[in-house]
């Protein structure tokens, strides 16, 4: 039929050519155009199925899908438009047999069949026949949702819900199970169609994800069909859903290039961000890493700084290889995404890197590594590329048991490896433990990464910021911690002195002071750290010289001609004289002459100071050496050194081994067995200068040369006659009592025009003063004044 003209008004069909079983329909009604997608099938019922009699008159039988579709923008007119058909799912319908029933329907499309239909013409008549053309029409859905765009398709799967009918529910079953079997969903990789069965989609819209995955999820169904829209569809067809965590199984075990993780990041962020869940179910996230290794899960990896900019413009170096570590998890700088900080990596700099405890635990057992065979060559790459990106900061990382191999290929720690031009190789003993880095080695690397590292250039400076114990392998280092009656707040020292030969302590010295770079000891962190060199070559060991472990050591162990520098005094110390020798201005190597301040640093003396029991013996020593001439005044100051040390606790008085001699106040030696120790002033007059020994107090400096007091020796009597007079009336005492601003002394004292006093043998002296009992005998005023009260007898 194809033309109706009723009372004038024309209604008319029209079919594009080619439509055939399966086409279009359009029909021209006054007003308006619908248009219809249509499929259709018919033929003969087997002869077994014709039971009715009307049946065996017309056993032909034909089905019609159709569905109402549209074009974008507006409704259908006569000319056939280029853009594709949109369905118009039905909804709530009837059976047409061909013309409507009372079998309700609740299909997205239409369908007219010939089925055998009651005398009413309202209701089917169940039975084989029926059944039969109920079949085909559902064998023939599947082909009416093939002919619409893909993109629309699931709008014509039957919505979940109750049937409307018996006729509905054998329709809606079977298109469902049809539809579920057949192939028709587009694949995401863009090959053959699939069949919902068979298919699988996201469970959240995620299209660039999709296409990320597309190679990797068989089955996987183009973008679209993971969108809300179309979720109550695939659910009726029992589509298989994937989530995020089906997602990670999916690309776990992959090879990809970094670059293809950080777009699969990118894609699963805004998933992350919205759903709660999302960090736990991606939790087990590969991520890539820089020496090609894929690991499981973002917790734990390493971003270093910078990941996001040009790396070889900023100098981020990272590490490439495999065998640089198994605990160095540092993420791909192509992958770095910010979704991987939400999923537990962390941000890191360089130097952070190389204090970590992974890292610290490479580095210590690297050496172990390297002589069981391993290679760690990877591992040196590394450190050294990190420590060149970290700049000075790298120098508080602690990397001296880094291996690196020495002139003949061994592994060594880095710090027991000197440069093979370094400075200090000149100066090291033969039998040093330390060994030459392979010129292979010095030459690929930066020198200051070397340094950085610990190999030695010049001195190598040791920093504890809160030293507790003397545990830092420091030579003679527990005797020192000896000396001091606490702990230091803080250690700087120069390390391995006692690997300089004898011979070369001049240079030694000269390369102290010239203070080449041996680690960023001292290196101010508030100035910019990416623009500061790695070292400071001024201050290091300059500083370190001055500490006190330092100086102690080399006033002790140093060698200058032949001896420790205590045993010099500086040419300037002239009160030292006699008793000293002076310092060879050039260390005895006849090279540059050394600054005295260097040598009084290195332990040249440049005052009487006993800091031990070792300088007490060897200042005892020097006194009683007769071939030394020290001045009374030096004789005088030894002692008095000698004493406030020992009433200072700086040595054991019962330590010391004595000398035979000592050294009288003439500046004489005089047997120990026949001197004595002036504790009384006034006594100095009868005394025999060669045999009395003075300076500091002469208690303790009898108790310490074992010597008797003089008082215990010598006693005399006043003999010549003199007068009685007040102290106050003398007025050169009262001048001297206020240029010294000491008070004058109350009472009187006796005058002598000549004072003689006659010793226990009979001989007589004359003496400024004397004192007996109480009463002062004055020759000479001003010299009683000035030594009476000094006699230790507490006046």
């Amino acid at each position: 039929l194809h033309r109706l003209d009723i009372a004038g008004r024309v209604y008319r069909r029209r079919e594009p050519a080619g439509s055939g079983q399966c086409g279009t329909v359009v029909l021209d009604e006054p007003g308006r155009s619908t248009r219809w997608r249509l499929v259709r099938r018919d033929g003969e019922l087997p002869a077994e199925l014709l039971t009715a009699a009307d049946e065996r008159h017309r056993p032909h039988w034909s089905v019609c899908w159709a569905v109402p579709v549209s074009r974008p923008g507006g409704p259908i007119g006569a000319e056939e438009p280029e853009e594709p058909e949109v369905p118009r799912p039905i909804g709530d319908d009837v059976l047409h047999a061909p013309t409507p029933t009372d079998e309700r329907l609740s299909l997205p499309a239409r369908l007219l069949a010939a089925l055998p239909m009651e005398p009413s013409r309202r209701r089917i008549r169940h039975g084989a026949a029926a059944d039969h053309v109920l079949a085909e029409a559902v064998r023939a859905y599947p082909e009416l949702v093939t002919a619409v765009p893909a993109e629309h398709r699931t709008e014509l799967v039957p919505h979940a819900g109750f049937p409307r009918s018996d006729v509905d529910s054998v329709l809606r079953v079977g298109v469902v199970g049809a539809l579920r079997t057949a192939a028709w969903l587009p694949a995401a990789d863009g090959g053959a169609e699939l069949s919902p069965a068979k298919a699988a989609v996201l469970d959240m819209p995620a299209p660039r994800l999709v296409g990320l995955l597309a190679d990797l999820v068989p089955g996987l169904a183009a973008a679209p069909l993971s969108e809300p829209a179309r979720a109550a569809a695939l659910v009726v067809l029992d589509v298989q859903r994937l989530g995020l965590t089906d997602v990670v199984d999916a690309v776990s075990g992959v090879d990809r290039a970094p670059a293809w993780w950080c777009e699969l990041y990118d894609a699963l962020a805004p998933l992350a961000d919205t759903d709660p869940a999302a960090r736990d179910e991606l939790a087990a996230l590969p991520v890539p890493l820089a020496d090609g290794r894929t690991v499981t899960g973002p917790r734990g990896t390493i971003v270093l700084d910078g990941a996001f900019e040009d790396r070889q413009s900023q100098g981020w170096w990272y590490p490439t290889d495999t065998r640089a570590g198994p605990a160095l998890r540092v993420v791909h700088p192509d992958a770095v995404h910010p979704l991987l900080f939400r999923l537990g990596a962390q941000r890191s700099g360089p130097r952070e890197l190389l204090d970590s405890p992974a890292m610290r635990e490479a580095v210590a057992r690297s050496v172990d590594d390297a002589e069981a065979g391993l290679d760690v060559g990877p591992l040196a790459d590394t450190v050294l590329g990190l420590v060149t990106a970290a700049g000075a900061a790298a120098a508080q990382a602690r990397l001296g048991a880094l291996a690196l191999p020495d002139e003949h290929g061994e592994p060594r720690r880095a710090d027991e490896l000197v440069l093979p031009d370094g400075p200090l190789r000149a100066v090291l003993a033969r039998d040093t433990p330390i060994a030459v880095l392979h010129a292979d080695v010095a030459e690929r690397y930066p020198r200051e990464a070397l340094r950085a590292v610990g190999v030695l250039d010049g001195f190598a400076v040791l920093v504890d910021e809160n030293p507790t114990a003397p545990d830092h392998d420091l030579d003679d280092e527990d005797r020192w911690w000896a000396t001091l009656d606490e702990p230091p707040q803080r250690l700087v020292a120069v390390r391995d002195l006692d690997l300089v030969d004898d011979d070369a302590w001049p240079v030694a010295l000269r390369l102290l002071a010239a203070g080449p770079g041996t680690g960023a000891a001292y290196y101010d962190q508030e100035t910019d750290t990416t623009q500061a060199p790695l070292y400071d070559p001024d201050s290091d060991t300059r500083r370190a010289l001055n500490d006190a472990y330092t100086r102690w050591w080399l006033a002790r162990h140093a060698r200058l001609a032949g001896h420790p520098p205590r045993h010099w005094r500086l040419n300037s110390a002239t009160r030292l004289a006699g008793l000293f020798d002076p310092v060879p201005a050039d260390g005895g190597d006849g090279a540059a002459v050394l600054d005295e301040e260097l040598l009084a640093t290195a332990g040249v003396r440049t005052a009487l100071e006993v800091a031990d029991a070792e300088d007490a013996a060897d200042l005892l020593a020097r006194l009683a050496d007769p071939g030394r001439h020290p001045s009374p005044a030096t004789v005088r100051a030894a002692h008095a050194a000698l004493t406030r040390a020992a009433a200072e606790d700086q040595f054991d008085i019962e330590e010391l081994e004595l000398p035979a001699a000592v050294r009288a106040v003439s500046g004489a030696t005089a047997p120990a067995d026949a001197a004595f120790v002036l504790d009384l002033p006034w006594l100095a007059g009868i005394a025999d200068p060669d045999r009395a020994v003075a300076g500091g107090d002469p208690y303790l400096l009898a108790e310490l040369l074992d010597l008797p007091l003089a008082s215990e020796k010598l006693s005399a009597t006043v003999v010549s006659s003199g007068r009685r007079t007040p102290w106050a009336d003398l007025p050169e005492i009262a001048a001297a009592a206020e240029a010294i601003g000491r008070e004058v002394p109350p009472g009187e004292l006796i005058l002598h025009d000549r004072l003689t006093v006659r010793t226990a043998g009979g001989a007589d002296h004359d003496v400024p003063f004397w004192v007996d009992g109480d009463t002062v005998h004055a020759g000479d005023a001003i010299r009683a004044f000035l030594e009476y009260g000094r006699a230790g007898d507490g006046r």
